[in-house]
């Protein structure tokens, strides 16, 4: 059986997300990390200190915490490895789903211009002992899955007449492979029937589409205290795809967020919550629309983050040493549609390198 189910596939967030926003909760409206703000909110442009904010690559390795475990326990002593049965395999496969990922981003970000160039994939491999994890019943299944995006991404914004308020437009090209393949382990036409449908259907050719977003800010900085209000249309008027996309990130979609600053000349205290798609163009659990979390940066050099993504915790840590960026982030994504069902605790660790003056 060959299908693409919604609970998948990203669709309300940011097509790319930099770890150190996922580990304050993905909520990005009020405040994003230089090199994404094409992608979550064209408005925060004009608001940098420095005419040229960023200009550099990021690299991000995913690692699903099973796995870690899976790798330790397949390593731990060979001899055993040796002696273990296939049923021990199956076992340990049953007990761990595999999740890897790569995710890579190329921006050019200046105070009212921004290009960035994206490519991300994190294929998963879960095997369910009594069928689907949501209803609780049923035969083992192993299911594959695999989410791979691409594209270009270029902003352009600047402040209205009143300096506390700004607007943005990002222009966007997108390149969107999905697929699932769900395996039954009883049925022993199953294979060949996956086969079948996997070669009816091109998935080496990603769909193509491209669309327009828009962003709002209100902006207003106090000595000590900052307030923001950030407001998104995603996808106006729709995406424009060349082949039909089962689900993702392709409907007109709106978004808000409020942010509060506490800040020093060089320590800061953000707060922030984006509610996405309000009108639930998605159809997506509420858990799955609400993103909140808190970034302590001490002395623009260390930064630390917590919040909540997919209804369950993410932390994270952030070294900033001018022209190279290292961070860690733990959150847990959510492949079933209430939290806990099928959840996936993953790792990133991530590193950039550019400049900005």
């Amino acid at each position: 059986m060959l299908f693409v189910p919604k609970a998948l596939a990203i669709t309300n967030e940011p097509l790319t997300l930099d770890p150190f926003d996922l580990a304050s909760g993905g909520a990005v409206l009020t405040r994003a990390t230089q090199n994404d703000i094409p992608a979550a909110n064209p408005a925060l442009l004009p608001y940098g200190a420095k005419k040229l904010r960023w200009l550099g690559l990021r690299t991000a390795f995913y690692a699903g915490a099973s796995s870690v475990t899976l790798a330790q326990e397949l390593l731990k002593d060979s001899k055993t490895l040796q002696k273990q049965t296939n049923q021990d395999f199956l076992n340990l496969a049953l007990d761990h789903p595999l999740h890897l990922g790569l995710a890579e981003i190329l921006s050019f970000i200046t105070s009212h211009f921004g290009l960035a160039f994206f490519a991300n994939s994190q294929p998963d491999l879960k095997a369910w002992r009594n069928g689907d994890p949501a209803t609780g019943a049923g035969t083992p299944e192993i299911v594959f899955h695999n989410e791979s995006y691409g594209g270009v991404l270029a902003s352009l914004a600047g402040r209205s007449p009143y300096d506390w308020l700004s607007f943005g437009l990002t222009a966007k090209y997108l390149l969107i492979s999905q697929g699932v393949v769900d395996l039954d382990i009883t049925d022993t036409n199953a294979v060949d029937e996956a086969k079948t449908e996997l070669s009816e259907q091109d998935f080496t050719s990603p769909a193509r589409g491209y669309g327009i977003d828009a962003g709002t800010l209100l902006f207003l900085q106090g000595r000590v205290v900052d307030f923001r209000l950030g407001l998104t249309a995603d996808n106006i008027g729709g995406m424009r795809l060349s082949k039909p996309v089962t689900d993702g990130p392709t409907l007109s979609s709106y978004n808000v967020g409020v942010g509060f600053t506490l800040h020093g000349d060089a320590d800061a205290v953000h707060f922030a919550v984006d509610y996405r798609d309000v009108t639930n163009a998605y159809e997506d659990p509420l858990f799955k629309r609400i993103y909140a979390g808190t970034k302590i940066v001490f002395h623009r050099i260390l930064g630390l983050a917590t919040g909540i993504y997919n209804g369950a915790p993410s932390y994270g840590l952030e070294l900033d040493l001018f022209a190279i960026k290292l961070s860690f982030t733990e959150y847990t994504r959510e492949y079933g549609d209430s939290p806990g069902v099928d959840p996936r605790e993953i790792y990133i660790v991530s590193f950039a390198l550019g400049t900005y003056f």
